[in-house]
């Protein structure tokens, strides 16, 4: 008898000591025989599945634990079957979400396994849970910013990359977006990307374009650089970087952006080429052009105006009207009036004094809007050797009428 009392005394010590163990860990345990009866429920367990111990037990384990996938909101198979049929440890499948008795839903992660006696005979199985629900969360945010991330940098005109520049000056890149191969025609992994743009610089710009990569290493600035590249077709491209750094230990890290700019090039490059073109128009018309804002400064001065006045355009570029072309400032009300109303004016042969000479001028402004600034362009002709032209064709035809008259009268005169 005292045998079986110390054999008795020695199970209780043991299962008390394994109840005590399945309550003070922070995992939910429940273990049911072969038949997926439950024989045990830990507080954790009651807590989770909404039902307690007393009301658990010699229930079946799907009673309790109702496991559905958090998408399609199907059962999920019973882990005890799976355990029984494989004969060894099983996980729940990710998504899986636990409806409690009361309805409220945890997001869980949970394993099965064998109960198994001593000859290895399986008699029951324990299920270890846990509540995953603000992980699942948070997990879900950054999956939805990292989709959202994904999408921007995919519909970006350009590529989005993480330039590393490591203490030991050696430089890779250590992410770029979708677009980048193609956009730079490569096919290299992003551990290779950076020396393979670099190796198509062309030989005249890579000292400029290590340059200014080493400049902001060594002064952590950001980087800003626009440039060519020679595709592995022989195209060229410009493009644009653009970077801001960060440290990571002793590591920088530039994040930053490259654009293609081509097209951009070439339309500033049209754009300068119509601007010479129209420059050279406008310098080589005879009259004097010049062009001012509402405030009456000088925005455009053609090469006729340089020479009437001496004044060369850097020289009278943003001053007032006056001070770059004193003969016209008796025409500054004119030229507010013409802004103001946007008509044209004009002036004939107006007068100019130049030494001991009298010069004559067509003066005509016209209103102008660039841009949405108001303003106007003033044009001055020499019309001088017009005016006496005409003067001597009048003359011309005095003459001509006092001739006549004579001839008239020497005729009379004759033949009275």
């Amino acid at each position: 008898i005292t045998d079986r009392k110390l054999a008795e005394e020695a199970l209780r010590l043991s299962e008390d000591n394994l109840r005590i163990t399945l309550d003070s860990i922070g995992d939910a345990v429940i273990a049911t025989d072969i038949n997926g009866v439950i024989t045990r429920l830990n507080p954790i367990a009651e807590h989770l599945t909404g039902w307690s111990a007393a009301e658990a037990i010699d229930r079946p384990l799907v009673e309790v634990f109702h496991v559905v996938n958090a998408y399609t909101r199907q059962r999920v198979e019973s882990p005890v079957e799976k355990v029984l049929a494989e004969g060894q440890i099983v996980g729940l499948a990710n998504h899986t979400v636990l409806i409690a008795k009361d309805g409220t839903e945890y997001q869980i992660a949970d394993s099965g396994a064998p109960i198994r006696r001593a000859d290895g005979e399986i008699v029951g199985v324990v299920l270890v849970f846990r509540d995953v629900t603000e992980a699942h969360a948070q997990a879900q945010k950054i999956s939805e910013s990292e989709y959202v991330l994904r999408g921007i940098t995919t519909n970006l005109p350009g590529v989005v990359y993480q330039f590393r520049a490591s203490a030991d000056h050696q430089y890779s890149l250590q992410h770029y977006s979708e677009k980048a191969n193609e956009i730079f025609g490569l096919d290299v992994p992003v551990e290779e990307f950076f020396a393979a743009i670099a190796a198509r610089i062309p030989d005249g710009e890579k000292e400029r374009f290590y340059a200014s990569i080493q400049a902001a290493v060594e002064q952590e600035i950001p980087w800003d650089y626009e440039g060519r590249y020679i595709k592995p077709n022989g195209d060229t491209m410009w493009f644009q970087g653009n970077s801001i750094p960060h440290r990571k230990g002793d590591d920088i890290l530039f994040d930053g952006i490259l654009l293609d700019i081509t097209e951009r090039k070439l339309a500033e490059n049209e754009l300068r080429r119509l601007r010479n073109y129209l420059a050279n128009i406008i310098d080589s018309m005879p009259s004097v052009l010049v062009g001012v804002d509402g405030e009456g400064r000088v925005t455009q001065w053609n090469r006729h105006a340089q020479v009437t006045t001496g004044m060369d355009a850097e020289a009278v570029l943003g001053k007032p009207l006056e001070a770059a072309y004193p003969l016209l400032s008796s025409k500054m009300d004119k030229i507010r009036e013409t802004i103001r109303s946007g008509n044209v004016h004009r002036e004939q042969k107006v007068q100019r004094h130049d030494f001991q000479e009298i010069r004559y001028e067509d003066v005509i402004i016209y209103p102008l809007i660039t841009n949405g600034v108001e303003g106007a362009v003033i044009r001055v002709d020499d019309v001088t050797e017009r005016v006496r032209l005409e003067e001597m064709m009048v003359q011309s035809e005095k003459m001509l009428s006092v001739g006549g008259l004579a001839a008239g009268m020497a005729h009379e005169i004759n033949n009275p």
